[in-house]
This record gives C-alpha cells, structure tokens and sequence, in this order.
C-alpha cells in the first residue's frame, strides 16, 4: 500500500510542474503580445486635428501676411489655415493600441500608408515634399490674389525635386523650367497637377522644358500611384511679381493652405475688413486662376476649425463627398469652387446677409 502511495507523488509533482511552465510561457506571451501592441509599428497613418493658425495675425512677431511696396488697409479680420497631425511615416507607423484608440475617436482617420505616401519614399523626401508644396502653394496663393486684383505679374515653374525610380528620373534635373505640357502653358503648380491627372493613359504627354537657356522636349508616361498619376518631378514656382508678398508661417507644410492665405493677401489688398468680426476657417488648394481644389484631411479640418472657434467653414466642392454626414455640431459648412466664390462668401457672412442662400455640400 505504501509503495502505491509512493509511486503516485511524483507524477502529482511533474504536473504540477508542468502547470507552472505552462503559466510562465503565457505569461510572457502576454507580455510579449502587449510589447508588440504598444511597441511594432504598423503600415497605417492616424490622421487627427492639427493647430488653427490665424493668417490675418502675427507669427513669431511677424505679420504671417508681410506686403511691402504696396498700400495695405487694416483689417479686423480672422481667417483661419486649418492643419492636421499625421502620426506614421514610412518606417515608423502606429501601434496596435495607437489604432485601438483612433478607430474610436470619430475626429480620427486611420488610411493605409501605401495611400497616403508613394512606395520608395523617406521621411526626410516627404518633408522636403511638403515643403515645396507649401512654397509652391503660398505662390499660387499671391498669384490668384494679385489676378484677382487685375494686378499683373509674370511667372515660371522650374524643378525642384527629381524622385528615383520614377518616369522623370534621368529626365529632368533640378533647375528644369517647365515651359509646356501637351500644348498647354504651364504657369502654377495646380495647373501642372491637373494637367498631369488629366492623361487620357493614352498617348505620352509631350513635356517642354528649358535648360540652361536650351529648350528641350521629351515624352513622359506618367504612373498611376496611390491612386494618382504620377510624373516623379516636384517644381518650385518663382512668381515676378511687382511689390513684395511673405509669407511667414514656420512649421507647416502641403498645399491646402491656399485659399485662405489668397483670401488673407485679397483683405489686406482692399478696404475694411473681408470677415468683418466672424471667425472664419477654410481649406482647400489654389492655382493662379483662382480655382479651388481638393485636399486631404478635410474630416479632421472641421474638428480643427470647431475647436479654433470658428461657427463657419469654407470647404471645396471636389471634397463635398467627404464632408456629408461628418460635420461637427455647431459648425456651419458652405462649398466653394473658385476663390470669387469664397470671397462672395465672407461677404454675406460679414455682413449678416441670408445665410441659407450659401452653397452648402450634399448628397
């Protein structure tokens, strides 16, 4: 009897090891599945609400809108750029828990980050991207202010960045001037852009440049990438104009902006006050015509421009889909489609005219 009682303790003592092997091996699946949760990046971009910034006011001391050689008029006036947080660049996206929390907070966006940044690229080329974009913007933005004025002034496109492994890679170089695609004069970014996402996919579009004083021509096929067809050159545009515009807004990158820096450059151009006492917030891109396209982040923007204090937005119409069913309350939205449309706008909502008369987005 005894050596039956013996023979049965050490398998009780093998399970009861094992158990505790089992328990530590959980254990430390547990811990390393929170360390990935908290620590592995994933290929996804979180997009929140950024800072306002009010482009009628001063930036570091410094009006964010400077005009010298050219009579301005004061104005009360606060027009809003709105921006938007955009956690995740290649190489460094968020964490599990990171979209967790995203994917609850209705001012958030989660995108795959193939759909926001091109393959192949760094985060120090994406900055320096959105810096041209930015110069490139803040150009058309003066641009379309000074045409709307009927002020005149000459301009002209010229490389600024090469992308690798792209169409225009051993094409262009830096310093390029681009002079014309397939027959159409190119004078601002936007117009590059649409011009280039006009391609029928068809023939080549036909790219006329100059180099060091020789004009060049080349056929270019561009690439459909990230749901955009792509040449590969981004291109700084230098404006002639005949007084000085700066603009000084340190920080902030891309080219929606636009708009509202061209309404800013338009209200310190002519009498009173454009917004009057109105809280104004707007996005969208410009070309030098004055026409108002998409941007990107808009959902976020509204978060923005809610939080800045603003109870009006001006939103472009291209991005209207995006707006429907996500305005925040308390947040009025009215669609534009050129900067006359804007301005036409702040007019009305200025002076306390029948707002319900504003364009608004629907379905």
């Amino acid at each position: 009897m005894s050596m039956f009682v013996s023979g049965n303790a050490q398998p009780a003592k093998n399970s009861s090891r094992t158990k505790r092997i089992i328990a530590r091996v959980g254990l430390l699946l547990l811990i390393a599945g929170f360390l990935a949760a908290v620590f592995v990046p994933l290929p996804f971009v979180i997009e929140r609400p950024g800072p306002a910034y009010n482009v009628m006011a001063l930036s570091a001391g410094t009006p964010v809108i400077e005009i010298t050689g050219k009579k301005t008029f004061a104005s009360d006036s606060r027009l809003n750029v709105m921006t938007v947080n955009v956690y995740g660049q290649p190489g460094g996206g968020p964490s599990a828990i990171e979209l967790l929390a995203a994917y609850f907070d209705s001012a958030s966006a989660i995108t795959p980050m193939d759909q926001v940044y091109a393959p192949d690229t760094s985060s120090a080329e994406i900055n320096q991207i959105n810096q041209i974009m930015m110069t490139s913007s803040q150009q058309d933005a003066i641009a379309a202010a000074l045409n709307q004025l009927k002020i005149p002034f000459t301009s002209e496109l010229s490389v600024a960045l090469v992308s690798k492994k792209t169409p225009a890679d051993g094409v262009f170089k830096v310093g390029d001037k681009i002079l014309s695609v397939d027959g159409v004069a190119i004078t601002s970014f936007s117009q590059l852009t649409k011009v280039i996402q006009g391609w029928q996919a068809k023939a080549p579009l036909a790219f006329k440049f100059d180099r060091a004083g020789k004009v060049l021509d080349v056929l270019i096929r561009p690439v459909m990438k990230s749901g955009h067809y792509r040449v590969g050159v981004y291109v700084d545009v230098k404006n002639k104009f005949p007084f000085s515009v700066k603009l000084n807004l340190a920080g902030v990158g891309g080219p929606s902006g636009g708009m509202i820096f061209a309404l800013g450059i338009y209200d310190k151009l002519t009498p009173g006050s454009l917004a009057g006492s109105e809280n104004i917030s707007g996005t969208g891109t410009i070309d030098a015509g004055g026409q108002v396209g998409p941007i990107g982040g808009i959902r976020q923007k509204m978060y923005t421009a809610l939080r800045a204090g603003s109870t009006w937005f001006l939103a472009p119409e291209s991005n209207c889909n995006e707006v429907v069913g996500h305005i925040p309350d308390g947040l009025h939205v009215t669609k534009v489609s050129t900067l006359t449309d804007a301005i036409k706008a702040l007019e009305v909502i200025s002076s306390g005219g029948d707002t319900s008369s504003l364009p608004t987005c629907t379905k």
